[in-house]
């Protein structure tokens, strides 16, 4: 590998255990903690986080738009999937599984960040509005339940589990309770939770 290759190299995993760091960090913190706490959890200098990362506005905008991404692959993997329900419930499982404020304050909230983030914005809500318009379609949803719905429930989710008071089984039952109250008169109960 030349040298030019290997700095490449290094640079890009750098930037990846910038984000990787960002991400979890704002998961406990929020998204104003210290640049420096990120940097020194991604074992790398402050110079070279604002190398990569010139303002904290564009660090955010890395970590949402690389969430964003992966729950873009979530939405495809459930797309495919032929029952409704299960769609559904595993696109809320999945949210449920890795609370992130920062990344749901984005989702609801338009902040005032890259068109990028838009875009995935926009396009992860519409996609899920058809996942729950296929599920309503069926019976399997109740009626008038929305996007919005859904976001509220997983703010509060996320929320819930984050405190330390909170352990995993009662987050667990929170979500079953919450796909039990969602489902429509066509979910045979055995298939809610």
């Amino acid at each position: 590998m030349s040298g030019q290759r290997k700095r490449r190299a290094d640079a890009e995993l750098n930037r990846a255990r910038i984000i990787a760091s960002a991400r979890r960090i704002y998961r406990e913190q929020g998204p104003g903690a210290s640049l420096e706490a990120i940097a020194a959890d991604a074992r790398v200098g402050s110079a070279t986080l604002y190398r990569h990362f010139p303002t904290r506005s564009d660090l955010r905008t890395a970590v949402l738009t690389a969430r964003m991404a992966e729950v873009e692959e979530v939405l495809s993997a459930v797309e495919l999937e032929p029952d409704p329900w299960v769609a559904v419930a595993s696109y809320l499982r999945h949210l449920a599984a890795e609370p992130d404020h920062t990344f749901l304050d984005a989702l609801v909230t338009p902040p005032a960040t890259t068109t990028e983030v838009t875009g995935y914005r926009e396009r992860i809500r519409a996609r899920v509005d058809a996942l729950l318009a296929r599920a309503d379609a069926a019976g399997l949803l109740r009626a008038a339940y929305t996007v919005d719905d859904m976001n509220v429930f997983l703010f509060a989710h996320a929320k819930a589990v984050s405190s330390p008071y909170v352990d995993t089984a009662a987050g667990d039952r929170l979500l079953a309770d919450y796909l039990a109250g969602i489902h429509g008169p066509g979910t045979p109960a055995d298939r809610v939770g």
